[in-house]
């Protein structure tokens, strides 16, 4: 979805369930060159980012924030997690602090953010994961191999609990405590990298947390409208443009569904964003929807 700078959608795209994150910022990044911006940041969360894709945002001299998974990071972002720095407050419930990465013209740059209350969030989430998997496994040295795999197979569809999870060599279960320790570091964190140098730490913090636009975007465009399912028979007949206007603005919508959604519904879809302002740089966000 494609909005201003106060949050006016005034284009949207739709793609169907199983087209890859991967793909889907780049057909954005082409859709919107022929509308002659001076200067485009772009911004997208973990599913979007990979090497290809910053790549491909750089095209043009453009410039990107991608947020890092951290349990699953990059070797670069695991060298940024692990270097030492001073925080410095932004807000009340933020702190930041930059690490470059690599040697001369192959530095990353990276921010990393503290949010204390995502933070103190994680811990509750945490705590609770664990004392469930104390409780589950604490009859399982009574149990057959095949009944404790069982439960590990129970385990594994609760998210982010089977990492808490060991299994002895006798294939007993225990609580990772390990593992416990290693999560307690992410508790509160986000990592973003960027290639544009111009900007402050505080200012790409703060542009990055402007992808909420996106959300309150979809919300809006599928709440107060209704939409309803449209369903097709044909691939060739899924693709539909639906507009409308808002005040000095407009959004426009092509639905390439092959699976009926219902109002809200989130799962089956993949957006794309971008915001811009009059008076500053075209600022370009992309999230995942599903």
């Amino acid at each position: 979805m494609a909005v201003t700078a106060e949050g006016l959608p005034i284009r949207c795209w739709t793609f169907p369930g199983t087209t890859s994150d991967q793909l889907i910022i780049r057909r954005v990044k082409d859709d919107l060159g022929g509308w002659m911006l001076k200067r485009v940041l772009w911004g997208s969360d973990s599913g979007f980012n990979s090497e290809t894709n910053r790549a491909y945002l750089q095209r043009g001299g453009e410039h990107y924030i991608v947020c890092e998974k951290l349990r699953s990071a990059s070797a670069d972002a695991k060298k940024a997690l692990a270097t030492p720095g001073r925080y410095h407050l932004v807000e009340g419930n933020l702190s930041v602090k930059e690490v470059r990465v690599g040697d001369g013209a192959r530095t990353q740059r990276f921010v990393v953010c503290v949010n204390p209350e995502a933070k103190a969030r994680d811990e509750i989430v945490r705590s609770n994961l664990v004392a469930y998997l104390t409780k589950r496994i604490a009859a399982s040295d009574k149990w057959s191999k095949e009944r404790n795999d069982e439960l590990v197979g129970e385990l594994c569809a609760i998210p982010g609990l089977a990492r808490f999870c060991q299994r002895t060599k006798d294939h007993r279960l225990r609580v990772d405590k390990a593992a416990i320790a290693k999560d307690a570091h992410f508790d509160g964190k986000w990592l973003i990298r960027t290639c544009d140098d111009t900007l402050t730490p505080t200012d790409l913090a703060k542009a990055y947390k402007q992808l909420y636009r996106v959300e309150h975007g979809w919300r809006d465009m599928k709440g107060a409208p209704r939409l309803r399912p449209v369903f097709h028979h044909r691939a060739r007949t899924a693709s539909t443009p639906i507009s409308s206007s808002a005040g000095s603005g407009c959004s426009s919508s092509e639905s390439s569904r092959t699976q009926p959604a219902t109002p809200g519904e989130t799962s089956e879809t993949s957006s794309s964003a971008c915001t811009s302002s009059p008076s500053g740089p075209m600022r370009a966000a992309s999230r995942s929807a599903r």
